[in-house]
């Protein structure tokens, strides 16, 4: 069992707002067009 931390990671974005990415699609997450064409700098966090 997997303790939640494990599967998720908090990214913070430079507008201040922030996501979390479940670690197995994190990949698929960051570089989907939405995030690519944002161009923004993401800050793990966590």
């Amino acid at each position: 069992m997997y303790h939640a931390e494990e599967l998720i990671e908090v990214y913070t974005l430079k507008d201040g707002n922030f996501i979390l990415c479940n670690t197995y699609h994190k990949g698929d997450i960051l570089e989907s067009p939405y995030f690519k064409g944002l161009k923004i700098e993401l800050k793990k966090i966590l």
